[in-house]
Formats: C-alpha cells, structure tokens, sequence
C-alpha cells in the first residue's frame, strides 16, 4: 500500500508494465503535440531516445500500454548488448545545478537532442534518453514558497519549509549586520517557468568511443549554450551498472526526483522550431490556473524595518514576590512563577496562586500593588487554573513592522481564505492576529492622539491594496480633516479622488447605496446571493468597495442624515461587497449611538481619555485598565472566541519619508495597468434651504426647535435658513420672541415645493 501511495506522488521511483516503441523521423510537432496534450502524461513513464553511430541516426518515442497514439513505426530496440561492455561504456547524466524552479535557456536554434547526437565520435556509438512524467503533485506551490524567497534575496532556496525558514532567517541577520538590502524585482522568466506545466525528467547518455576527454569538453560546452537562471551540467559513472539497467528498464532513479523542467524547456530539448508555436497552447493551459496559487505578492514594496535587541526586567521580577506581601496580597513573599515572556508591549508574568488565595484577594489590591512596584501593571486571570497574570509595560517597545507580519507564512494561508485579509498585530502572548473585513462586515476603529489609529488605518489600507489589483478593490475615502488621507491621493484603487468636502461625502454615500442596489439587482439575475458567487459565474467582475470615513464624528455633527445612510448600508451592504471602516478619535455618545454600534459590531480600539469611553465604544469595559497608547490596541471582532484580544499593531515604517515613497512605489506598480471603471453616480443633494421648504410647505410646521430636529441640523444653520426665507416672502419675522414665525407664501408657491 505504501509503495502504491508513494508512486502517485510522481517523484519516487516507478517503472512501466510494458513499452511500446515507435521508430519517428524527428521529435516535431506531430509527434509531440499528442503526447503533451494528453491526459495520460501523468501515468507512466515516457521516453524520447537517440542512437547514433557511424550508419545512421535514429529517433525513438517509448510510451506505456496505456497510450495508443500512432506516432510512428512500431519496432523493437534491445540494449541488452549493452551488459556485456560495461568496462568500455561511459555513463553520463545531466541535471540541473541550481533549485528547479529557475529555468535554463531555451531560445537555441537547434535541439538539445539534435545537438548531442552531432558529438558522435568514429566508430563509436551514442546512446541518449530523456525520460519525462508529468508531475501531479504539489510542486508548483512549493516553487511559488521558493520565488518568494529568491525574491528576499535567497539564491539557493530550500524545498524544504523548515531549511527555508531558517534561510531566510540568516539572511535577514546578514542584512542587518551589513546594511544592505537583497530584495529582487519579479523575473517573468521565472514567474512562467512555474506558470507552465512541469515534468519530472532524468536525461541520460552512454557513450562506447575511446575519446571521452574530447566528448566530454564538447559536451561541457554544449550544455553551457543552455546557462540562464539555471544550469545543465553532466555527471559520470556514478553507479555504472545500476545505470544500465535503469536505462534499458527506462526506470527514474531517486536522484531525479527533485528534477523538473517546464514543458517550454523540454521542447527546447527535443526541438526547438515548436517552442513558438507552443506558446499559444501553453497561455491557454495558464488561464487555467489559479490566480492566488501563482500570484508572487507586493510585500517587497515595503519597507524592512530594523529591531533592537531588547531583555527581560529581571529586575521588577525579583521585586514581584516582596511587593505582592507588602500590598497584602498575599501572606507570603514566595510565590512559584510559571511563565515570563517579553511581548512587544507589554511584559507578561504569570504565576501561580498561593495556597488560601483567590484571584479576586490579588485583583482587588490592584492599586497598593502598583504602589508597591512603581509601575502600573494590569491583572488578568491566567490560561490555567488557579494562576494570575501580571502585565508589566516594557521599558522598551518593541516595533512590529508590517512587512514581517505579511511575509510570515501564516498570514499568507490565512489571506488564500479570506478575500480581505489584514493584520492586526503581535498579541500579548507574541502571536498574529489576522482579522478578515469580509466577516467583520464592517468596522469601527477609534483612538485619540497618538494612539496609532491612523497608522493602523493606514496599515489595514497598505495591506488591501498590496494584494487585491485595483480592478479588483476599490476604495472611496472620507476625510473630514482634509489632511488624514492625502497620501491616498492619485492611487489606482481609490475611487475618484479624496473626498474632502461634506456635503460632497453625503452624496458619495447616496452614490454607494444606489450602487448596493444595482449589484443586488445583478445577483438577482444570475440566481446568486453574495459577490462571490456572481464573480464566479460573471466574466465581468465585481471589484470589492471599502468605504473609508476617517474623523465619523465631523461628518456627523455637520450631517445627522449620515447615520440612517450608514444604517442603510451596514445591514444590506456585505454581500453586495460594499464594506465600511469607520474612525474617530472622540467616542461621543451622541455620535456612538445604539444604530451605528448595531450595524459595526466588530470594533477595535486603540488609548482612549477614560473607562467610560471604552465603555461607550464596547459596551462594557475592556479588561485592562488602560491602555498604552502608540498602538497598543484591543479588539472584539464577529465570531472571535476571546470576547477581547490585545494587541500591538504594526507600522508601515517610522521614517515618513520612507512611507511617502512606498506610496509612490504602490502608483508606479499599477501604473499603466487599464483599470476598468467604476460607475458610482453622484445623487445630486438637495439643498438645506429647499429641503426646509419642502418640509414646510408640507407640513406647515415653522416653528424653529421642531424644524432643526427634523432637518438634523444645527440651530444657528436653522435660523439662518428662515432668514433667508424672510427676505424670499416666504415668512414673516415674529412680532415678539414668544411668537413663531407665520407662513405667508402662497399655495400656488407652496404647491411647487409638495411631493
């Protein structure tokens, strides 16, 4: 059973049942078309071989029992000759000397068969075999792990996950020490060596002549010709009479078992004059595979960030047992201390509760613990029972930079099942935290000064935009401050341009309503329910829209309308593809209502003033007693198993030039690319003084207080307004101030303005 399951595999050992052998004239088009287009080349083995002495050359195609195709005269050929000279045979393989992913040459005017058949010698004969199986298992992603890495600067990357990881772990200390930086760009030939499908191979020659030394340097030489990203070289009687006998079985030795070559080199082996007419048929087979499977990320736009060496406070913990019994939290000043871990924010000391204690004996003496150390540490329950941990401030943050978290193999599985995957940031226990928008649906983020809101907006944003195309997301931004967002301006995945003014914002929002509606009509018609199921079905897709409002509490307190568009849109507007991220910097009750909260139940926040306006953002307080600011977050997000998860987000880079530059970069990425447009109709806003006259030639209403609690908007704007409408002849002022004002317009006027 074993052996079954490792021959599946296709890269152990196997062998044919029987042969079939035809006798062809070349290995043209016709011969090889068949054959590379079947659904069997994955079965068995086939083989492409060459004799040739002083009377003739001669082309062979061996295929299995399986495979019927008539690709020429069916013959027999026997090399059991063969071992009965062993003594006067030289045995040659050739592989390729660097990792398979890298390809060789393969624009060469003649075929690499056709070549090496030239090299025999007077009477001698040459024997050459190129065996071929298409390979079926995982290798093209394992290809796309080792690009990635050749990319960071790895020239000799490990198929091995482990060996990688440990590759690229000493090539960032190398960086460091030298301050240099090994980033490459993307390489089509090599991102197309992988496109392309990909055959395990093990090409073989035995010569009989007695000149080896010259066939050997011309063999050299040859095999130079095809030098590119990777290398042919040959190899000599490594195991002669295990070689002969793999030769005349056609059986793969182990040592090609991390051999592969694309289909456009194998052509070029058996014949050049098809690569170009292969192309075609190979871009085809492309369109097939997956774009998330092939896609070689973005993340190298990103800067490396630079890490300090930082150490445990021994210190404070030496200090922790003594402070403990003078708070009178416990009786004793020995305590068993089970975990101490250095997180980037904070440092985490767990330790078990002493015997007659309880939790809350440790909990309640909080502040005369703080006293007793001079830091004001936070208490939380520990992961086991009967433990208590303590979360001390590090003296020394660390900085978690974005790159690093993006490149990390675990985000990159994560991002292959969400479709708009992020990053959070390190937890208190140093492990990611990824979060995707599509399950939050939409989020609120909140923090006041210097509490790393912005930045981990921007980091969120940065993220979205490295791995989705523009044609794929979109992004309309709100910036009431009208400075928040400017580094966004002119990006291909943002949607017109920076949206500054408010009154233009509201009529944005109409624009994304009207469009959820045509997208839900669109569904409709093809029979499906969300965004991803139309794309699967439609050649035109739908791209995702995220709909950025920077500082919420401005566009609301200009515009209390806002809110029933929010409403609107955070119900109906996640399977559509419509997203929210909302901030603000002050969680005003008012502004934080009961309708904006039930709509953006996934929140994060980052250092508020107070318990209360935790308290406002989550509806309970969060179980630290404060935060630290400069990114130390906490999240409550949909279907999340902890009801809080504290965090410390991570920054693009802490140079600002540095971050206006990968802005830059990110333009010229898509710079040229054709992006399909995206229809977002401006509604035209009905003016505040029309809508107060339709409003009042509807109801008759004039009196001010009742008028601005209908409209929305501030009193002074109110009063404003029915001057204007003073000096039109619509009211008349009030004679004294107990007295509203009185609706003199007349019912042919009052008519135009009724629905």
């Amino acid at each position: 059973m074993l052996k079954v399951f490792k021959n599946k595999i296709n890269t152990t050992n196997r062998t044919n049942s029987s042969n079939i052998v035809r006798l062809v004239d070349s290995f043209n088009e016709e011969i090889t078309l068949p054959l590379l287009t079947s659904d069997l080349l994955g079965e068995g083995i086939f083989s492409f071989e060459v004799v040739a002495n002083d009377t003739f050359i001669e082309n062979y195609v061996v295929t299995p029992p399986f495979f019927r195709e008539t690709l020429g005269e069916e013959c027999y050929r026997d090399y059991n000759y063969l071992k009965n000279s062993l003594k006067h045979l030289h045995c040659y393989s050739i592989e390729l000397t660097n990792p398979s992913f890298l390809p060789i040459f393969t624009e060469n005017e003649a075929s690499l068969l056709q070549d090496l058949s030239l090299l025999q010698q007077k009477n001698s004969e040459l024997l050459i075999q190129c065996l071929i199986t298409l390979r079926q298992d995982n290798w093209r992603e394992i290809f796309i792990d080792q690009y990635e890495e050749y990319l960071r600067g790895n020239d000799f990357p490990s198929a091995k996950r482990v060996q990688r990881s440990m590759q690229r772990s000493i090539l960032n200390v190398l960086n460091k020490v030298s301050g240099t930086n090994t980033n490459r760009k993307e390489v089509k030939k090599i991102s197309n060596k992988i496109l392309d499908n990909g055959y395990r191979f093990e090409f073989r020659i035995i010569n009989t002549g007695d000149d080896f030394d010259t066939f050997e340097n011309e063999l050299s030489d040859l095999l130079k010709e095809y030098d590119f990203f990777n290398c042919l070289r040959f190899f000599k009687d490594r195991n002669k009479k295990q070689f002969i006998d793999n030769f005349l079985n056609r059986r793969f030795s182990p040592i090609s078992k991390d051999q592969l070559i694309s289909e456009t080199e194998l052509l070029s082996i058996l014949s050049s004059e098809q690569i170009a007419t292969k192309q075609e048929a190979i871009l085809e087979r492309m369109d097939g595979v997956k774009k998330s499977a092939t896609k070689i990320n973005n993340f190298d736009l990103l800067p490396i960030g630079v890490k300090k060496d930082r150490e445990v406070d021994h210190e404070i913990i030496a200090q922790l047992p003594g402070a403990l019994k003078k708070a009178r939290a416990t009786k004793t000043d020995k305590i068993e201390i089970l975990d101490v871990e250095l997180g980037a924010t904070v440092q985490r000391i767990t330790f078990k509760i002493p015997k007659d204690h309880v939790y809350t004996d440790i909990k309640n003496r909080h502040n005369d613990i703080n006293s007793a150390l001079g830091s004001d540490i936070n208490i939380i329950q520990g992961k086991e029972a009967n433990t208590v941990t303590f979360l001390i401030p590090c003296q020394q943050r660390d900085i978690i930079y974005l790159k690093e978290l993006l490149e990390s193999k675990e985000f990159q599985d994560f991002a292959q099942d969400n479709p708009l995957p992020f990053v959070c940031g390190l937890d208190m226990y140093n492990q990611p935290v990824f979060k995707c928008l599509t399950k939050a649906p939409h989020l609120l983020i909140v923090g006041g000064t210097n509490s790393g809101k912005s930045v981990f907006m921007n980091s969120v944003l940065m993220t979205l935009m490295l791995l989705k195309s523009p044609n794929e997301l979109r992004l309309v931004l709100i910036d009431p401050k009208k400075v928040e967002l400017t580094l966004y301006e002119g990006l291909p995945h943002v949607e017109g341009k920076v949206i500054k003014d408010m009154e233009e914002a509201i009529g944005k929002l109409d624009g994304l309503i009207n469009e959820m509606e045509n997208r839900y009509d669109k569904m409709s018609k093809k029979g499906v329910k969300n965004i991803a199921a139309y794309n699967r079905q439609s050649k035109s897709k739908m791209p995702y829209i995220i709909c950025v409002i920077d500082e919420y509490n401005d566009l609301r307190m200009q515009y209390a309308e806002v809110e029933s568009k929010i409403e609107r849109l955070g119900q109906k507007a996640r399977a559509s593809g419509i997203h929210l991220i909302i901030a603000t910097q002050t969680p005003n009750k008012d502004v934080m209502s009961n309708t904006l909260k039930t709509n953006l139940p996934s929140r994060i926040s980052f250092k508020l003033d107070n318990s209360n306006e935790y308290k406002t953002v989550f509806g309970t307080g969060i179980p630290y007693r404060n935060l630290l600011g400069f990114g130390d977050g906490v999240v409550k997000y949909v279907a999340q198993t902890e009801e809080f998860i504290r965090f410390q987000a991570p920054v693009i880079t802490l140079d600002e030039n540095e971050e206006e530059k990968t802005f830059n970069n990110l333009k010229k990425l898509y710079k040229g690319e054709q992006i399909e447009e995206l229809d977002l109709p401006e509604i035209e806003k009905e003016s505040d003084l029309d809508r107060l006259k339709r409003i009042i030639a509807e109801s008759g209403e004039t009196r001010v207080g009742e008028l601005r609690k209908e409209m929305g908007i501030k009193m002074n704007i109110v009063s404003d307004l029915m001057q204007q409408l003073v000096l039109e002849g619509w009211l008349e002022k009030p004679e004294t101030k107990n007295k509203g004002y009185q609706l003199i317009a007349g019912e042919e006027e009052l008519d135009k303005w009724r629905s």
